[in-house]
């Protein structure tokens, strides 16, 4: 099987009378393979939920070209529809009906049987609240509702855009669960999440897009590894001299809060035997491994907030 999503030069802009053209899509490139967890990611208003609102044929696009699950779309969207879930934005329920009446609703006009229902409600953690009506569900509740709705159709591509959201941790932990089932079930899952943390514990790939353009993509290893600056944190009696030391050295040395930041060196060793020639004796020394979140920030010029 080739790529489940394929997505080559897509454009958007919105024209608005208050406004003006906002170019919401510029020539943005996506791929995602099968058999995974892709994380696409990027600040608000960065493009992704155009993106994916395009996919689905929600938004017409500019330009471009898109292929999902080896279909061009939107010209065929109607044969590979059935075999998509999603989860966009917020979607709406009617608050009167109890989650078991909506899925079954769901399921009679899809030509689903109602068994399916009883599968999805046991999946997504709501069979005890399956009778209770939607308007007395929390946020979270809602959620896996949506989530419960999108896998009625046992699809091959699951998209789902920020599905945690009014999950506590331990809801967020049986998304993740849930998320990997399906992959080992045989589907592929896009998610579009801010809970970075999230992405890069369940994430095979990512995608990265700012202001409409991608910033980078590939496995998560291999992004994080392409921002690592070759850094160690370094904690010693005397910070002060053990800097004028490193730097004598040839290294590259910036004072932290309690501890030394040093770049430039490819083997850690030998900033021990550098101080312990000069009786300076290391307390730590620890590399400085980039996460998600900071490499985000970096890419997408976000500003950091500080504690």
């Amino acid at each position: 099987m080739g790529s489940v999503i394929e997505i080559e030069g897509l454009r958007k802009t919105y024209r608005t009378l208050l406004h003006g053209p906002r170019q919401a899509l510029d020539g943005f490139d996506m791929v995602v393979e099968p058999g995974q967890v892709h994380g696409f990611l990027g600040p608000n208003g960065s493009g992704k939920t155009t993106t994916l609102r395009t996919l689905l044929g929600l938004v017409r696009p500019g330009g471009g070209r898109m292929r999902v699950l080896g279909q061009p779309v939107p010209h065929a969207l109607a044969a590979v529809t059935p075999r998509i879930g999603a989860v966009v934005e917020s979607p709406q329920f009617f608050g009167n009906f109890s989650g078991r009446r909506t899925l079954r609703l769901l399921a009679t006009t899809g030509g689903i049987p109602h068994r399916r229902v009883e599968e999805v409600l046991d999946i997504v953690g709501l069979h005890g609240r399956a009778n209770d009506r939607v308007k007395a569900y929390s946020l979270g509740m809602r959620q896996r509702l949506a989530v419960a709705s999108a896998l009625l159709k046992s699809p091959e591509l699951l998209i789902l855009d920020e599905p945690a959201n009014g999950l506590d941790p331990a809801g967020i932990r049986e998304m993740r669960d849930l998320m990997r089932d399906v992959v080992a079930a045989g589907a592929t899952v896009l998610l579009s999440s801010h809970i970075l943390g999230e992405v890069q514990q369940i994430c095979d790939s990512v995608t990265i897009i700012a202001h409409g353009r991608r910033v980078t993509a590939g496995p998560v290893a291999d992004v994080l590894a392409s921002q690592d600056k070759g850094e160690f944190r370094v904690k010693v009696d005397d910070p002060a001299r053990a800097a004028a030391v490193l730097a004598e050295a040839g290294a590259v040395v910036r004072p932290a809060e309690d501890h030394l930041v040093v770049t430039g060196v490819t083997d850690p060793a030998w900033v021990t035997r550098t101080l312990a020639g000069q009786d300076l004796w290391v307390a730590e020394l620890t590399p400085i491994t980039p996460d998600l979140e900071s490499v985000f920030l970096q890419l997408t010029d976000e500003p950091a907030v500080s504690a």
